[in-house]
């Protein structure tokens, strides 16, 4: 399965660079439909997870995203990547990254995931993420593989409302 994968990978890479999820303050945010292009990967991808709608101004034209419901059907290209990300965001999915390991051409970013509960008193949902990332020959993120540590169904169902209620 692609969770063992993704933390088989993470182990080989731990002792190669890990940063942490601190701002850079030198770094400006952009508004438009500019691409961005950060040489240093850790960068771009702690740029990108601050920001989920960013994904159209960091990866290439033709990215492949591998969903964490369904990794043998992938997304292709950035509209398919928008719309997905548009879904989390509609969830209200809060992000916290733990690590983001580089090693060549591929990185992995560990963190947690958090969805409040619509109801004050009821129950939000919780997981743990360990995403896998491959670069292109310039840098650029071209796939994606979510890997959560939960029940897959059960972040489907709430995004599914989340649509709905958009």
């Amino acid at each position: 399965m692609i969770i063992s994968w993704a933390k088989q990978l993470l182990r080989t890479c731990l002792n190669k660079d890990t940063v942490t999820n601190d701002r850079d303050k030198d770094e400006e945010e952009e508004d438009g439909p500019v691409a961005i292009w950060l040489k240093d990967p850790r960068k771009l991808l702690i740029y990108l997870y601050q920001d989920l709608t960013r994904v159209s101004h960091v990866v290439s034209q033709d990215f492949v995203l591998h969903t964490f419901h369904d990794p043998s059907n992938p997304l292709e290209g950035i509209p398919a990547a928008k719309a997905h990300m548009g879904s989390l965001l509609a969830s209200k999915v809060i992000v916290t990254v733990g690590s983001v390991t580089i090693n060549y051409n591929l990185g992995v970013v560990s963190g947690t995931l958090r969805v409040p509960s619509p109801k004050k008193k009821g129950r939000g949902l919780y997981a743990t993420f360990c995403d896998v990332w491959r670069f292109d020959g310039e840098g650029r993120p071209c796939e994606h593989w979510e890997c959560f540590g939960t029940d897959p169904q059960e972040w489907t169902n709430w995004l599914k409302k989340a649509r709905r209620r958009r």
